[in-house]
C-alpha cells in the first residue's frame, strides 16, 4: 500500500495488525455508549482526519450538506 502512495491505508492496516484485539459490544454498535468513554487504545483520530477526508469530492459534499443551515 505504501509503495502505491496509500499512506493512510497502510497506517490503518499496520494499526489493525499490530493492535490488541477487542470485541465491540452491542452497546457500542447501537450507539448507547458515549464514544468519549472508550479507551485511547480503541480510538484513532490522527490517521484519518476530517481535513484529509474533505480532500475528496464525495465526503466534502456530504460534509457541506450536514453542516449547511437548515432551510
Amino acid at each position: 500500500m505504501r509503495r502505491m502512495g496509500w499512506n493512510n491505508a497502510s497506517a490503518l492496516m499496520a494499526r489493525w495488525v499490530n493492535g490488541n484485539a477487542w470485541t465491540m459490544t452491542e452497546a457500542i454498535k447501537d450507539g448507547k455508549t458515549d464514544p468519549t468513554t472508550l479507551p485511547a487504545t480503541q480510538v484513532d483520530t490522527s490517521t484519518i482526519t476530517m481535513a484529509w477526508l474533505k480532500g475528496f469530492p464525495g465526503p466534502r459534499v456530504a460534509y457541506d450538506d450536514l453542516c449547511a443551515p437548515m432551510r
